[in-house]
């Protein structure tokens, strides 16, 4: 598997133009990876890597690289969309400016910079933390599975090998130093599959996000560690199953200790993306089942549909004992996307 591509004639490589149209087909993934999210870019290196230990000719064949390159910088025009976006509506974001820089700003996210050259809230993480943190996520069995993966298959296929072990060391690397997580007193983040913010008011928790159903129960156990105070409302930043499903248990605990039903806010959207959902049940799971390579027997995605109790269309706000909560909407990821804002701490 690592051996170097033939050669021909005055050293152009065999592996030639089959090869370069799967990485042109790759750049173009790359693309629209990265305008989805910028945490793709952390894949780069490892990548890099790979293509040049397949096809070393690529170093000397420099015109190989025009059609990738343009194809991977294709997608990044959707970028443009936000300056237009942002003279439409006043909900894009509280911070984005419809400027060349406030575009910049946004796309090279330099205002999260800091919690990589600094420490602003004083995190501390010592390796407790990430032993927990990977137990939560991925269990015993499939860490013990990993870990002897890692130890063997170096021997079968070196170059996937050190492309994800490259990976793996980059986003690993990103974690350590990205340091931001307690972001402010009674405000806390428990970083998930995807990631729970919660708020204690002093008249109830304010909960944002709820991650995947699985991992409800473990949510609803970290936030009792915290405080003992009732869940008086759920918020759902979007409907994606990482990030609204995980609240049947936190619905389930205040049935069992006599609390209100927490209410669930959402943009309305939601209610069309659960509707949707329902409708396309079997092929939700079965595209699902592959991208997350859930193993048979196992349910891929929940049945299980709580609709939001409170929908708005633009902005919605609400108060609770010291706090305020004030939810926008702004088009992002997803089409039902909630950004939150707490003025009383700044964020």
């Amino acid at each position: 598997a690592g051996a170097p591509p033939r050669t021909g004639g005055a050293g152009e490589s065999v592996v030639g133009t089959g090869a370069d149209r799967y990485l042109a087909a790759a750049a173009l993934v790359a693309g629209l990876g990265l305008a989805h999210h910028r945490m793709i870019a952390l894949l780069f290196p490892a990548a890099l890597i790979f293509i040049l230990w397949t096809d070393l000719t690529l170093l000397r064949q420099l015109r190989r690289w025009t059609r990738p390159i343009l194809l991977g910088l294709a997608p990044l025009l959707l970028y443009l969309y936000l300056p237009l976006r942002g003279r439409a509506v006043s909900s894009l974001d509280g911070t984005f400016t419809p400027t060349l820089n406030g575009t910049l700003n946004w796309i090279l996210a330099r205002s999260y910079s800091v919690f990589l050259t600094g420490n602003p809230f004083g995190v501390s993480r010592n390796a407790g933390f990430f032993v927990d943190l990977f137990l939560n996520q991925f269990g015993l069995l499939l860490l013990l599975a990993a870990l002897s993966g890692l130890a063997t298959a170096w021997r079968v296929w070196p170059r996937r090998y050190i492309f994800l072990l490259l990976a793996t060391v980059a986003q690993v690397g990103f974690g350590l130093a990205y340091k931001v997580e307690d972001v402010a007193p009674q405000v806390y983040c428990m970083t998930s599959f995807g990631n729970v913010g919660f708020v204690t008011t002093g008249e109830g928790v304010v909960v944002v996000d709820t991650a995947v159903h699985q991992l409800g129960e473990i949510i609803l156990r970290d936030i009792r560690k915290i405080t003992d105070e009732p869940i008086h409302s759920v918020i759902y930043t979007h409907g994606h199953y990482d990030h609204a499903f995980g609240v049947s248990a936190l619905l389930r605990d205040a049935e069992e200790r006599g609390d209100p039903k927490p209410r669930i806010i959402a943009h309305e959207n939601v209610v069309r993306r659960f509707n949707r959902y329902r409708e396309l049940q079997g092929q939700q799971e079965f595209i699902n089942r592959i991208q997350f390579s859930v193993p048979e027997g196992m349910t891929a995605v929940p049945r299980e549909y709580h609709y939001p109790d409170v929908t708005y269309h633009d902005r919605f706000s609400f108060r609770l004992g010291d706090f305020t909560f004030e939810l926008r909407f702004g088009m992002g990821e997803t089409d039902d996307a909630t950004w939150v804002w707490i003025p009383e701490r700044v964020m």
